[in-house]
């Protein structure tokens, strides 16, 4: 028994909702033949042709089931219109607009739906009047003249430009941006209910009303018609390439020719039809299709009119509009629900006295024949699927088949063990341990048969079958085994659950491939002309082992599947892969550009639900899991039967559908686009969803995104519509989302969204200059307290010196000036001044003056604290002289460079550091003469006192220790207290040398710097 491959099947229906494009393996999937079932067609009845159908209804997005209106706009989205609202439709999803979302919408049954030259959508409604759809505006049209009811039954444009709208209260037509009442003195045109109107190829519209009218070029003509019954509604009317005016009305349809400019038309019925007819629609060929309110559809087709739709095909036998999109498939609108109809790439067979058609494996042999393992063994030649009745099998539910060199054919059991057909006549091999459950069979090079069976492996010589298992270093836990395959060099590869094995020379060998793959499951191997050995597994996608080199080529890339059911190759070089989810087919020099280079982007074409093959229900793990026929034909097993594709249906290649942003989620809550230009601190997770405008099954495209500003690379998503982010920071970003398909990556269509993300309060800038303010206000409050304290406390130090200088006044002093004035009276009295005591008095009266003065200037220090001074060099010089009259030893003063003047209590410390080094050099070193130099340099001042006295020896001295004479430590105090350094340097022979350095910047930074210095 044989079927045509364009035969009528119902093939699944699928209650469940489907609205992603996974979900189009679930739906309902119809292979349709526009031919009425041989039962109900006579024996000259052919089928016209093969389509694969897809409904939508309610539960998969609709508004409503019953359309009556489709149309498709210049962006390639699918408007329809029901009777409980409009729907937008991208190929996957549904948006929907009513009178609760759009206000325009007053009302939500659509009546018609029109697209204009310009890319308008006019939405004819049920009593809310017309409304305009542009650049995602809806603009409702105010009632006119005469236009009070607001029942738009058609909307069309007329050779001139002009929008014709009809009502159930007569035409009108749109002038400027109002509507007004066509001008006409045909009575049916004001004031009755028109139904329908029409536009033929040349440009004339044709209303359907009581009678029928011609407008063209703007004047309107009525055709009265003979043979039409009395009371007529004419609700559909179509003028075909003959000439031939079809008028579907509720009585049936007729048809008149327009040949003739005779009036009146003379109309003839269609006696096949006779229900109301609704919908007329003429196929690109000539053909009519017909569709009535309750018989269906009808196909017109020269003489012949034949059923076109049961209720098994289509969801309703009510068919109100029919339209076809751009991409060449039929949307049909009926009572019950949308159905698509597009042509298959593939084709299916269907085998007879199958069930569930469950097809599990495809052998071809060279004798032409396809043999098919599934519920029976079926031989396939020509398209035609034969049952092979064999004495013996009956009830034998045969696998796998095998044709030897010999002509021999073998067959694989499930649990009957093998079969060997010879020369007419059934060899049965009784089923062993290793002959339960055969997985696949493989004769090699040197005639053996090798089989796989569920508990190990088998060898076919010398007339009898031997187990391997457990026998010549082939593991017993080769058990599972789904694959065997010879390569070029005569090695024997085994694949099973547990890995990939090796076998040559009667022993199992070990590789950098097989113990790559080890412990993963291997259904699939190939190897092409350049020797490299393809391996598919269930899980881990495929693997190359090519010059001693795995690589792997897994299911991370989204253009590749991870479960591999087959690898076959043609003769042009594709490579063809079998998976769960459809079947790809890809290059082999580009598969093996893509195994070389990760980088490299393999194009790839996915046959899916569109192609007939249905997704998820591919078959494998038994082998052969596909075919490649002498005429160049592929053929893979599926559960609705063998799936075939021939070379001539690879070619098209479609292009890359628009990308749309969907919608908008923000914190969970569906948001406006608008709004992520202002997005609120607040807003922690954003949910982008976006797709294609794409009518035909999406499996081939996929999706990356990037969100510029955050993301550094491209996000691939696979065929995944939603891209998240979480805390995004503060500030401006730009979403990109590309599609592309697989058949062609490096091709894409892009979208992109502005986003603006504000900061959070503590973020801004009016925050931080707060936060200033309140610093600087700390600052202040704290450096005004603080200063009070130091005030303060400087106050209580000031009070305490004072104290201890009038102590000082009039205690110390008091008594040191009364000791001066007896000594300045001994000395006025005596009458000796050559004497050793006179000398000695003179030089106590000398040095207790000197104390005084230096005590004046001490509690004078401790009153004032600041105010100019008189210059270093004066005071340096000043000092030199008492000395040097106290001492009686000469002392030179010099003073080199610009002076500065400095207050008194940095002078104070440099003259009594000085000082100090004078009275060692007078008083321990013996010297001849001393010298006093200051130099005033650039940023220092430099002291130098030098004498030629008897020095001593720094190396020997307290130096060394740490622990100096006290003179010589307030000296270093001193000076260091200023932030300068003492150097002392001495010697016997040449005396000593003592040099204060003070640094000018650091006495500026000390604030003790007179500002006329700066």
């Amino acid at each position: 028994m044989s079927i045509e491959t364009s035969s009528l099947r119902l093939l699944e229906r699928n209650p469940r909702p489907a609205l992603g494009l996974r979900a189009c393996a679930s739906v309902v999937l119809l292979l349709v033949a526009f031919a009425s079932l041989r039962a109900q067609l006579t024996a000259t009845d052919q089928p016209v042709a093969t389509y694969l159908q897809r409904v939508w209804q309610t539960q998969d997005g609709l508004p409503e089931a019953n359309i009556q209106a489709l149309a498709q706009t210049p962006e390639g989205y699918l408007w329809v219109g029901t009777t409980g609202g409009l729907a937008r439709f991208d190929g996957e999803k549904f948006t929907i607009f009513n009178h609760q979302t759009t206000p325009a919408l007053t009302v939500d049954g659509i009546a018609s739906l029109t697209v204009a030259k310009n890319g308008d959508l006019w939405i004819g409604t049920f009593g809310g009047g017309l409304v305009r759809y542009r650049d995602g505006e809806f603009h409702r049209y105010a009632n006119g003249e005469g236009f009070t009811l607001g029942f738009i039954r058609s909307v069309v444009e007329d050779d001139q430009g002009a929008l014709l709208v009809a009502t159930y209260g007569g035409l009108f037509r749109m002038e400027g941006d109002h509507l007004a009442r066509f001008k006409s003195n045909i009575h049916e045109l004001e004031k009755s209910s028109i139904f329908s109107m029409t536009k033929d190829l040349s440009g004339t519209v044709w209303v359907g009303a009581t009678t029928l009218v011609r407008i063209q070029h703007g004047t309107a003509t009525a055709y009265p018609a003979s043979g039409l019954p009395p009371m007529v509604l004419v609700r559909a009317t179509v003028v075909d390439k003959n000439r031939t005016l079809w008028v579907g009305t509720t009585s049936g349809l007729f048809k008149s020719s327009l040949t003739k400019d005779d009036l009146p038309l003379h109309f003839t019925p269609v006696q096949a039809i006779r229900g109301g007819v609704r919908s007329l629609f003429l196929f690109p060929d000539g053909r009519l299709w017909v569709g009535t309110s309750d018989q269906g559809s009808f196909l017109l087709d020269g003489n012949s009119t034949r059923p076109l739709a049961m209720p098994a095909a289509l969801p309703s036998n009510a068919v109100f509009t029919v339209l076809q999109d751009r991409n060449g498939s039929y949307w049909v609108g009926t009572q019950a629900g949308l159905a698509r109809l597009a042509h298959p790439e593939t084709s299916i067979i269907f085998l007879p006295k199958s069930s569930d058609s469950v097809s599990q494996t495809i052998s071809a042999d060279p004798k032409g024949h396809l043999w098919v393992a599934s519920t029976n063994l079926y031989d396939i030649q020509n398209g035609h699927a034969k049952e092979v009745t064999l004495p013996g099998l009956a009830q034998i539910h045969v696998v796998t088949v095998l044709r030897d060199h010999d002509g021999c054919l073998w067959l694989g059991t499930f649990d009957q063990g093998i079969y060997q057909l010879k020369d007419g006549h059934l060899i049965h091999f009784p089923m062993q341990i290793n002959l339960r459950d055969i997985r696949a069979m493989l004769q090699r090079r040197d005639g053996t048969i090798w089989i796989a069976g569920g508990s190990g492996i088998s060898r076919f010589r010398d007339g009898k079958i031997e187990p391997l298992s457990g026998m010549n270093g082939l593991p017993a836990q080769v058990s599972g085994a789904h694959t065997l395959f010879e390569d070029h060099t005569g090695a024997l590869w085994i694949g099973a659950d547990q890995g990939l094995y090796l076998w040559r020379n009667d022993a199992l060998e070990t590789n950098k491939l097989t113990k790559t793959i080890q412990n993963v499951p291997v259904w699939a191997m190939h190897e092409d002309p350049s020797g490299a050995l393809w391996v598919g597994t269930n899980g881990r996608g495929i693997y190359r082992w090519k010059n001693g080199r795995v690589d792997a080529l897994n299911a991370s890339n989204a253009l590749l599947p991870s479960k591999i059911y087959a690898i076959l190759q043609t003769q042009d070089g594709e490579i063809w892969i079998s998976s769960p989810n459809g079947i790809y087919s890809i290059s082999g020099e580009n598969l093996n550009a893509f195994a070389d280079d990760s980088h490299h982007e393999p194009s790839a074409r996915l046959y899916t639900a569109l192609s007939g093959v249905y997704t998820t229900q591919m078959f494998g793990g038994l082998q052969p899991a596909g075919a490649i026929t002498a005429d160049g034909s592929l053929w893979f097993p599926s559960l609705y039967g063998p799936v075939r594709i021939t070379a001539k249906q690879q070619d098209s290649i479609r292009s890359i559908p628009p990308v749309v942003i969907r919608s908008v989620l923000v914190n969970g809550k569906e948001s406006s686009v608008e709004s992520l230009q202002d997005l609120a601190a607040t807003s922690t997770r954003l949910d982008i969803q976006y797709g294609a405008i794409d009518l035909l099954p999406q499996s081939n495209l996929r999706f990356r995104y990037k969100l510029e500003g955050f993301d550094e690379q491209w996000n691939e998503a696979g065929t995944q519509r939603i891209a998240s982010y979480t805390n995004l920071p503060p500030g401006r970003y730009t979403f990109r989302v590309a599609a592309y398909s697989i058949e062609a990556p490096s091709k894409s269509s892009e979208a992109e969204l502005l986003i603006k993300r504000r900061p959070p309060y503590y973020h801004t800038w009016w925050f931080f200059l707060l936060c200033g303010a309140i610093l600087t206000c700390a600052v202040a409050l704290f450096h005004f307290i603080r200063t009070r304290q130091i005030a303060k406390q400087f106050r209580a130090v000031i009070k305490e010196r004072n104290r201890v200088a009038r102590e000082m006044h009039d205690t110390l002093l008091r008594g040191c000036t009364g000791v001066s004035s007896l000594l300045e009276a001994m000395a006025a009295t005596s009458q000796f001044p050559q004497e050793p005591g006179h000398t000695l008095l003179e030089s106590s009266r000398l040095q207790i003056s000197s104390t005084i003065e230096e005590a004046r200037q001490a509690i004078w220090g401790l009153r004032l604290d600041h105010g100019p001074q008189a210059s270093l060099s004066a005071l340096l010089r000043e000092i030199a002289q008492q000395l040097e009259h106290q001492f009686g030893i000469p002392i030179f003063f010099q003073a080199e460079g610009r002076e500065a003047l400095i207050r008194q209590n940095i002078s104070h410390q440099l003259l009594m550091a000085t000082r100090e080094a004078l009275f060692n050099a007078l008083r321990h070193a013996t010297p001849t003469e001393v010298r006093l130099t200051i130099y005033f340099l650039r940023n220092q001042i430099q002291i130098e006192v030098t004498d030629n006295g008897t020095g001593f020896d720094t190396g020997f001295s307290s130096f060394n220790d740490g622990r100096e004479h006290y003179g010589l430590s307030v000296m270093r105090e001193r000076v260091e207290s200023l932030g300068g350094t003492l150097h002392i340097r001495s010697s016997s022979e040449d005396g000593t040398s003592l040099v204060m350095l003070v640094s000018l910047s650091k006495l500026r930074n000390r604030k003790d710097w007179d500002a006329n210095n700066a």
